[in-house]
């Protein structure tokens, strides 16, 4: 008797098809929102570094000073740089592997 309520509670609880396909399409659509996210802030990270490179070399020209004479990024900016190219990276990694 109580093996036939389990079978009964069982076959309740499963989705039906159209369910099953909604269920998908919503976490599919999550899992690429996710993607899409992380992935522009991989592209503003890089593009922000991009960016900041391309200003500190012009100020470097348009001073006269040879861009060998200083360094170009202090460690602090370096570092700092770094891990958020780090992180950004490791963001879209693991956002890639969730499924």
């Amino acid at each position: 008797m109580f093996a036939l309520l389990i079978d009964y509670l069982h076959s309740v609880m499963q989705l039906s098809y159209n369910e099953k396909f909604i269920y998908d399409w919503l976490n599919k659509q999550s899992y690429d929102d996710k993607i899409r996210d992380e992935a522009a802030r991989l592209i503003q990270a890089v593009w922000k570094h991009h960016q900041w490179k391309k200003t500190k070399e012009e100020v470097f020209q348009n001073s006269g000073i040879s861009p060998h004479d200083k360094k170009r990024l202090t460690k602090k900016e370096r570092k700092a740089f770094n891990a958020k190219l780090v992180h950004s990276m490791k963001g879209f990694q693991q956002a890639r592997r969730r499924k």
